[in-house]
């Protein structure tokens, strides 16, 4: 799996997303619907992010013309 940072297209991490997590009111996660592997890892961040961290998680599909980045 890879984790892109939406904004700069470059590569990412989890300890990125962590530290960006301390600077952000929302963090949007993007996904494939069908990457067993992909909703596999993004339990992982949130499992890793929430002993740390105090946050909500909404889940929700954005259609592509929705997608402003």
């Amino acid at each position: 799996f890879q984790i892109i940072n939406g904004r700069t297209g470059e590569n990412s991490n989890f300890t990125a997303i962590e530290k960006k997590f301390q600077e952000v009111d929302v963090l949007i996660i993007g996904e494939e619907h069908d990457d067993k592997n992909g909703h596999q890892e993004k339990l992982n961040l949130i499992e890793s992010l929430h002993p740390k961290n105090d946050f909500a998680i909404s889940l929700e599909m954005f259609e592509t013309d929705q997608q402003y980045l």
